[in-house]
């Protein structure tokens, strides 16, 4: 073992609380999904459980029963290692689960290990991914996930025999236009993905847009050019398709059991990535690096955004498109149309790390949720009107903040109400740049910036470049947004040219005119 990878093992030997869990096998008997993880961790763990849960859905998790048979791996017989001279346990969790798999939504699941310690995210191996068969019409594949390392499942509406199907090849032949997988996260349609298949008028491009039947956003999977997640239409399509367009990660809306029914496709297909957000506030860029992503292009807002990425992504200037966002298009159309009230104000905080996981009762003790009331109750007081936007992946903590706000609107509507806003309050959130685009000013609320790293963590200089004024007291904030009401809520201007090369309506028409160049290259 290396000296840096000792210490940093005995740094962790000193925190009670560390487990790490990563999959030894996996496999189908019965309609059961048999599990065996290895479990490491520094205290004796006698019971543990393994769960399955629903991507970005914390309402449908399936859990295992709680396993007490827990045996010492084969590593844990080796003695006079270092691992065991600090006391490190390893440990073989062998779970069952089982649910009904053919009513089970298709869509992306992750695993986690619960044990007296807590919860922790089960790691996948690189070598370690396949197929498997839990029920007549349904099929799952098992991968880990490039970005986090974590083991993701696949599971689909489709059955062995039309896999085998697939396998054997079902290209439409001579190809008059460009096929175009699209989507978002597998449940919604609310960010530049919906907007450019809404704003597609390129009779060149055929584009299906790919979401789960159940979806938040209530888009009709049997309406025309949307397709199911997980179905054998989705699956044909994206055999026949020449670009995969997203807004998070390919794998998303261009499933990685592709890569098993037609490896040599999986790899040719080009891959571009339509950001949801400007990159500038949050250093997240590593999880698109090109060495783990190799997207074939992305798009950026500006000439500053573009180096930023180029330097914390790897990609080539050439690679790194500035194109706009497709979602500004109609933003900036609704706030032409609409009248904003100098009383309202739209609260948009981004959520914190470990809070998707936490039930209502601990999310409530946390200093976020303190502090946002606090500063929910203070702008009312002073007689503003408070439209309040909790983030997607906490939208279940949502009833915390009922009686401190005038109005809880799901993030579906953020448009809407920001046009009829004058001002937004964010912390670190990438809505802020949407706000600066409509020409409404911005103000942070960042109690905890030296918790939460937000000089480090940021890729512009948050002293020169933050385009709006940032305050860790709620009373001074409070104050910033009556003095700035009273001017009649003003907006640098260069606030917006530093972040937008161009403000108008044809974002979409330079990303069309991107995804065609990738195709023609």
């Amino acid at each position: 073992m290396k000296l840096t990878s000792f210490l940093r093992l005995f740094r962790r030997s000193r925190r009670k609380n560390y487990q790490r869990a990563s999959v030894l096998s996996m496999r189908a008997l019965d309609g059961n999904l048999f599990t065996e993880i290895e479990l490491i961790s520094f205290q004796k763990i006698t019971i543990a459980q393994v769960d399955l849960m629903k991507f970005r859905d914390e309402s449908i998790r399936i859990k295992s029963d709680p396993v007490s048979e827990i045996a010492p791996s084969f590593m844990e017989k080796i003695k006079f290692l270092p691992r065991q001279l600090l006391g490190l346990k390893r440990l073989k969790v062998r779970s069952e689960i089982a649910t009904n798999w053919d009513i089970l939504p298709s869509s992306i699941y992750r695993f986690f290990v619960t044990t007296i310690i807590g919860s922790t995210t089960v790691k996948g191996r690189n070598q370690k991914s396949g197929l498997i068969h839990l029920s007549e019409n349904s099929s799952s594949f098992y991968y880990r996930d490039p970005v986090g390392s974590g083991l993701r499942l696949e599971h689909l509406r489709v059955s062995r025999d039309e896999i085998d199907e697939l396998k054997l090849g079902n290209s439409s032949g001579e190809k008059k236009r460009i096929k175009c997988v699209l989507g978002e996260y597998t449940n919604s349609a609310r960010d530049n993905g919906i907007a450019i298949f809404r704003g597609i008028k390129d009779d060149y491009l055929d584009v299906r847009y790919v979401i789960e039947r159940f979806n938040i956003d209530n888009l009709d999977v049997s309406s025309k050019n949307i397709i199911e997640y997980g179905s054998k239409e989705h699956l044909m399509f994206c055999l026949d398709a020449e670009v995969a367009i997203f807004t998070h990660h390919s794998s998303y809306i261009f499933p990685v059991v592709i890569r098993h029914i037609d490896p040599l496709h999986f790899s040719k297909v080009k891959r571009f990535f339509v950001q949801h957000g400007v990159t500038a506030l949050k250093n997240s860029m590593k999880a698109y690096h090109k060495s783990k992503t190799h997207y074939d292009a992305i798009n950026v807002c500006s000439q500053l955004e573009q180096r930023i990425v180029t330097e914390a992504c790897g990609y080539d200037l050439s690679e790194v498109k500035i194109t706009g966002f497709p979602r500004h298009d109609n933003l900036l159309r609704t706030v032409k149309n609409a009248k904003a009230d100098e009383r309202r104000i739209i609260v948009f905080p981004t959520w914190r790390s470990g809070m998707d996981r936490m039930k209502l009762a601990e999310a409530e003790k946390t200093r976020f949720v303190s502090e946002w009331r606090l500063a929910l109750s203070q702008m009312r007081s002073s007689g503003f009107h408070v439209t309040l936007i909790i983030h997607p992946i906490i939208n279940h903590h949502a009833s915390l903040f009922v009686n401190y706000a005038d109005l809880l609107a799901d993030a579906s509507n953020f448009q809407k109400e920001l046009a009829c806003c004058s001002c937004l309050v964010a912390d670190y959130s990438s809505v802020c740049f949407d706000a600066i685009y409509v020409g409404k000013p911005v103000f942070f609320f960042v109690f905890d910036e030296l918790e939460y790293g937000f000089s480090s963590q940021a890729l512009i200089d948050v002293d020169t470049q933050l385009p709006g004024n940032r305050h860790v007291d709620v009373e001074m904030l409070v104050e910033d947004l009556n003095a700035s009401r009273q001017l009649g809520w003003p907006v640098r201007n260069e606030n917006a040219k530093l972040f937008f090369s161009n403000i108008d309506e044809l974002n979409t028409d330079r990303c069309v005119h991107a995804i065609k160049s990738l195709v023609s290259r």
